[in-house]
């Protein structure tokens, strides 16, 4: 997938969050740049990793005239079934989330979509290795499973704590805390 930002002023990401169902191996997350064309990597994530949001390891902007997109990655290796896209487990889906912050006070600047595929040509130069998979990370691997046999996980400490640094530096930054 792949849009415009349809925002005003400029976003500022800061953590990212991937998601698909059983079959998705990895989800790439884009920003272009629209004077030079340049692929410039937001985040990449295995979606059967925990369900969280990791942080964003560089400022990145993006600009109204920018262009967004996402790529999922699936395998249907030993699976024989027909799969369709939708919102229930039995099928798949394909998102990537974005936390950021902006300039803007407009509530409605604040929740930005993106679904189809608005240029065809970003698609088809997507970096080289955008669908392949992480290296394997035991850690985050055995939080997946013991994710959805128990009632939840929580971040490790560095990333919780990074996650509310990112969150009081907005909340200030915007005047919303002294």
């Amino acid at each position: 997938m792949n849009c415009a930002l349809d925002s005003p002023s400029p976003i500022h990401p800061f953590a990212y969050r991937v998601h698909t169902h059983k079959l998705g191996l990895v989800v790439s997350g884009y920003k272009i740049d629209h004077s030079t064309g340049f692929f410039e990597e937001i985040g990449k994530g295995n979606p059967q990793w925990p369900q969280a949001f990791y942080p964003i390891k560089k400022n990145i902007t993006i600009d109204p005239k920018d262009y967004l997109a996402a790529q999922c990655t699936f395998t249907t290796t030993n699976f024989d079934k027909e799969t369709k896209i939708g919102q229930t487990a039995g099928d798949e889906m394909c998102n990537l989330y974005l936390m950021f912050y902006t300039a803007s006070r407009d509530p409605e600047d604040h929740y930005l979509t993106c679904g189809d595929e608005a240029l065809p040509e970003i698609s088809s130069h997507l970096p080289n290795d955008s669908d392949i998979p992480l290296p394997r990370n035991i850690t985050l691997e055995e939080h997946a499973k013991g994710h959805h046999s128990s009632t939840g996980i929580s971040l490790d400490h560095h990333a919780e704590s990074e996650m509310k640094v990112l969150n009081l530096l907005y909340l200030y930054s915007n005047g919303i805390i002294n």
